[in-house]
């Protein structure tokens, strides 16, 4: 988080960056990423789909959900965001309405597939740049469709000269090919280990009510999970409904 932070400092004060973060399934890279979010303005999360061939998918839902949450806001601020959407488009608005329907223009025009990526591309670093810089998080970046990953490219190239922080979350046996795909543009890589028995320890502490847990119990619960935060959850509200704990002043064992 700390890695995170300082990369997401760097980019609002005009250079963005790039930054993988890879582990297994369930070891919390979406996590980490969202705990980023919290104090950044201007925030946009897209999600790989396997299988989903749509062009800009990810970002057009990553749009969507940013817009449906300026809805919530006063409506004048969320008059005033549109607005700022829509002037980042400038130019570029009949090639980038297919993103949102508040961009729609309806007079969209034939280009070439490249032309079309840079457009995206531009307008995203706009809207950055407007925002006094953005955070574009891209999650299961493994399965982006092919048009997603070509902005990807472009951002990644400018990056240094954007308001941007671009984290791409990816499971780790499927972190290559992207990360030979980015090569050189790719600023930091995070990759998210496994937790020792002492973490284990301190998150089960967290989710019980501050209870200490013996050394013997977070032993075991590291061995059946691998050190998975997801799978140590799991096993927790096993251990749970099945009636197994026993509370002490204290502490907090399992029968």
């Amino acid at each position: 988080l700390a890695t995170l932070t300082t990369r997401w400092h760097e980019a609002a004060r005009g250079r963005g960056s790039v930054v993988l973060v890879q582990g297994a399934p369930g070891m919390g890279k979406s996590r980490l990423v969202h705990e980023l979010a919290g104090p950044v303005r201007l925030v946009l999360t897209g999600h790989g789909t396997r299988n989903d061939g749509q062009p800009f998918a990810a970002l057009r839902a990553a749009l969507d959900t940013y817009v449906r949450g300026l809805r919530r806001l006063p409506p004048a601020e969320t008059d005033a965001a549109l607005d700022a959407l829509r002037a980042a488009a400038g130019e570029n608005a009949p090639l980038v309405g297919h993103l949102s329907p508040v961009l729609a223009t309806g007079r969209g025009r034939q280009v070439s597939e490249e032309r079309h990526v840079a457009a995206v591309a531009d307008f995203l670093g706009e809207l950055a740049r407007r925002a006094g810089g953005a955070l574009l998080h891209l999650d299961d970046a493994q399965w982006c469709d092919e048009a997603t990953l070509r902005v990807l490219d472009r951002l990644a190239a400018g990056a240094g000269r954007t308001p941007l922080l671009v984290v791409v979350t990816v499971r780790d046996d499927e972190a290559g090919p992207l990360r030979e795909r980015l090569g050189e543009h790719l600023d930091t890589v995070l990759d998210l280990e496994p937790m020792d028995a002492a973490a284990v320890s301190a998150l089960v502490t967290a989710m019980n009510g501050g209870l200490l847990v013996g050394a013997d119990v977070a032993a075991r619960l590291t061995a059946r999970s691998r050190g998975n935060p997801f799978t140590v959850l799991a096993h927790l509200q096993a251990i749970i409904d099945a009636g197994l704990v026993e509370v002490g002043w204290d502490t907090w064992s399992v029968d």
